[in-house]
C-alpha cells in the first residue's frame, strides 16, 4: 500500500508541474481549486507512505522543547527580519507598490521637514497636477488623507533614506512579542509552535515587507496583549498602562481595526477578573490618556472636528455602513454598500484569509478549527476566537470586498489566529500522530514555500499594483536638474502616476519633480506657476518600454491627458464626491 501512495503522490505533483508550467495556468480562486485537487491529495499521500518515518517529528520535538531560549527567541526575529527586509529591497524595489503604503511614505516626507502639511501647489486645481485620491488639497494645505502616527514613525527611516526597513523591523519586533506572549499563555512548546507558525505566514511575510500601517497596528496590539497578560496573571497595575498606552497608539495607526480587539479584551477581562474589571479598565484608559489625546488633537488639527480623521474629507465620510455612496472603488458596479453585499464580503474575506494566512488552497483556517475537536481544549481556549469572531461584523459593514492584499480587517489577530493554529496542529498530533506532522510539513513544503510564496514573489517583482520605479529610474539617468517631469499616467492602471510621485518631495524642492500631464498649456501654466526655472520633461510608455524627453508643444498634444485616462467611476475630485457626482 506505501508505495501505491507514493506513485499517486508523485503523480499528482507531476501534473501540477505540467499544468503550472505549460502556458495555461489559472488565476484566483480557480488555480487555488487545482492545488486543492493535486498538491494537497499528494501531501496527505506521502504523509501516508512515510508515516512510519519518524525523523522529521523527532527534529521538530528537538526545535519546540529544547534549549537554546535567548536564541529562539533573537533568531526566529532576526531571520524574518532578513527575509521581508530582501523582499523589500528586492521584489518591492524598496518602493511602496501600493497607494496606501505610498501615501505614508509621502506623509512621512512632510513630516521629516517638522511641517504637519506642505503648502498647496499655486494653480486652480492641485488635483489635476497630483491626482491621487490619497491626497488632499485644503485651505492652502497639501497632505494625507491618514491619521499621522505611523508615518511619524517612519520619519527617521526617510531621512536617511531606509523606509523600507521600518516594516521588516516592525515584523520581527511583532513575533518576538507574541511568541514572549504565546510562552505566557500555553508553555515553550506550543509558543515555539505558534512563532514558526506566524513566521511562515505568506499574510505575515508580505505584509512585513511593506510600508503599510498595519504593521505598526500589530506591533502595538501584540505588546498590548503581552502586558494585559502579565497583567492579568501578576496583578500589574503598571502593566495595564503600559498595555493601554499602546492600544491608544494602536488606535492612532487605525482606528477601525482596532475596535474588534477593544471589544475582546473587555469581554475577556470581565469574564476573567469579573468586578475587577472595572478597575483594569481604569488602568488600560489612564495609559491610553496620551495617544487618544493625540488622535483627538490630530483629527481638529486637520478636519477642526476632533471625532472626524482626515479620511473622512477624502473620502466624503465614512467608508463604515449602508448606502448609496459607501463604497469608494466600485466592487459590485456601482457604489453603494447593502447588506446582502456585507455578506457577499464575509465570504470573500473567508475565502481570502483561508488561503493566505497559511498559503494553503482554502484549507488555512483549518487548524484552528481542530481546537473545538477536544472539548477541555475548546474551553480553555475559547477566548482566542473572540478577535476573529469580532472582526466579522466589521466585515460585514465595511464596503470592499477581499483581495490577498487587502482590506486587512484580520491582520492584527494574526497572534490570535497563530496560536490557535499550533494548539490545532497540537490536537491532531494527538489524534492522528505521525501522519498529522508529515501531512502539515508537506503542506507547508509543498503549497506554502514551493507555490503560494514563490507566486506572492513573482506578482510582486512587476509593476504590483501598476506601481514600480520605471519612471523615477529614467529621470535620473536623463534629466538635467532641477528638472519637472510631466507623466503621461494616470492613478489608475499602468503606467501609474504614484510610480513618479513617490519619487517627488511635496515641497517641491528636489531636485526631480513628477506631476501629470494635462494638455500642452496647462502644462505650461504650472511650469510657469509652480516650476519656473527647471528643465520641463514629458514620460510615456511605448509598449513596455518608458521613455523620457524633453517637454515640446508638439509632444505634449500627442500624448493623453491625465483625465482622460481615468474610469468612469472615478470622482473627479472630493466636491464631486461629496455632491453625488461622479464622471
Amino acid at each position: 500500500m506505501k508505495p501505491v501512495c507514493l506513485a499517486v503522490s508523485v503523480i499528482l505533483l507531476a501534473a501540477f508541474a505540467l499544468y503550472a508550467l505549460g502556458g495555461g495556468r489559472l488565476q484566483g480562486p480557480a488555480d487555488k481549486a487545482v492545488q486543492l485537487v493535486l498538491l494537497v491529495p499528494a501531501a496527505f499521500l506521502f504523509a501516508l507512505a512515510f508515516r512510519d518515518w519518524s525523523a522529521p517529528s523527532r527534529a521538530i520535538r528537538s526545535i519546540l522543547g529544547g534549549g537554546g531560549e535567548v536564541r529562539f527567541t533573537l533568531l526566529l526575529p532576526l531571520f524574518l527580519a532578513g527575509v521581508t527586509a530582501w523582499m523589500a529591497y528586492g521584489p518591492l524595489e524598496g518602493i511602496p507598490k501600493g497607494g496606501d503604503e505610498a501615501a505614508y511614505l509621502i506623509q512621512s516626507r512632510v513630516y521629516a521637514r517638522g511641517m504637519a502639511w506642505a503648502p498647496e501647489p499655486a494653480v486652480s486645481n492641485p488635483r489635476d497636477l497630483f491626482p491621487f485620491r490619497h491626497f488632499i488639497f485644503d485651505r492652502g494645505r497639501w497632505f494625507v488623507m491618514y491619521t499621522p502616527i505611523h508615518a511619524l514613525l517612519m520619519v527617521p527611516f526617510t531621512r536617511v533614506g531606509l523606509n523600507a526597513l521600518m516594516g521588516p523591523l516592525q515584523g520581527a519586533l511583532s513575533l518576538a512579542g507574541a511568541y514572549l506572549l504565546f510562552r505566557m499563555l500555553a508553555g515553550r512548546a506550543t509558543a515555539r509552535l505558534g512563532a514558526l507558525v506566524m513566521a511562515a505566514s505568506p499574510f505575515f511575510l508580505f505584509m512585513a515587507s511593506t510600508h503599510m500601517a498595519h504593521n505598526s497596528e500589530l506591533l502595538f496590539v501584540t505588546w498590548a496583549l503581552f502586558f494585559l497578560v502579565r497583567a492579568v496573571q501578576n496583578d500589574g497595575k503598571s502593566s495595564y498602562g503600559v498595555a493601554g498606552f499602546l492600544l491608544g497608539l494602536a488606535l492612532c495607526a487605525k482606528p477601525y481595526t482596532l475596535l474588534p480587539w477593544a471589544l475582546s479584551i473587555g469581554l475577556v477581562l470581565f469574564a476573567r477578573l469579573k468586578a475587577g474589571a472595572l478597575k483594569a479598565l481604569l488602568f488600560i484608559s489612564l495609559g491610553a490618556l496620551a495617544p487618544v489625546a493625540f488622535f483627538l488633537w490630530s483629527n481638529a488639527l486637520y478636519t477642526g472636528d476632533p471625532m472626524s480623521p482626515a479620511y473622512n474629507l477624502a473620502r466624503g465620510g465614512s467608508l463604515l455602513g449602508f448606502g448609496p455612496d459607501r463604497a469608494w472603488f466600485p466592487e459590485y458596479g456601482d457604489h453603494a454598500h447593502t447588506p446582502l453585499r456585507g455578506l457577499l464580503n464575509i465570504v470573500k474575506q473567508a475565502g481570502a484569509g483561508s488561503t493566505i494566512l497559511l498559503g494553503w488552497p482554502f484549507l488555512s483556517l483549518v487548524p484552528p478549527l481542530l481546537v473545538l475537536l477536544n472539548r477541555a481544549e475548546r474551553r480553555k481556549w475559547k477566548a482566542l476566537f473572540l478577535p476573529i469572531i469580532a472582526v466579522v461584523p466589521f466585515m460585514f459593514i465595511h464596503y470592499a470586498a477581499a483581495i490577498d492584499y487587502g482590506p486587512r480587517h484580520y491582520y492584527t489577530t494574526l497572534p490570535a489566529f497563530a496560536l490557535l493554529c499550533a494548539l490545532g496542529m497540537r490536537e491532531a498530533v494527538r489524534r492522528w500522530g505521525n501522519t498529522a506532522v508529515l501531512f502539515i510539513a508537506a503542506l507547508f513544503v509543498l503549497n506554502t514555500f514551493m507555490v503560494y510564496i514563490p507566486d506572492g514573489i513573482a506578482i510582486r517583482s512587476g509593476p504590483w499594483q501598476t506601481i514600480d520605479g520605471i519612471p523615477s529610474r529614467l529621470a535620473a539617468a536623463n534629466a538635467t536638474p532641477p528638472a519637472v517631469v510631466f507623466m503621461e499616467a494616470g492613478e489608475h492602471g499602468y503606467p501609474n502616476i504614484m510610480s513618479g510621485l513617490l519619487a517627488t518631495d511635496p515641497f517641491l524642492d528636489g531636485d526631480i519633480v513628477f506631476c501629470a500631464h494635462q494638455t500642452p498649456g496647462e502644462d505650461m501654466a504650472a511650469m510657469e506657476a509652480v516650476f519656473p526655472g527647471r528643465n520641463p520633461y514629458l514620460f510615456y510608455m511605448e509598449g513596455d518600454r518608458g521613455l523620457i524627453e524633453p517637454w515640446t508643444p508638439e509632444r505634449a498634444a500627442a500624448l493623453v491627458p491625465e483625465r482622460d485616462l481615468r474610469p468612469p467611476w472615478a470622482p473627479e475630485n472630493v466636491g464631486n464626491r461629496r455632491a453625488g457626482v461622479l464622471p
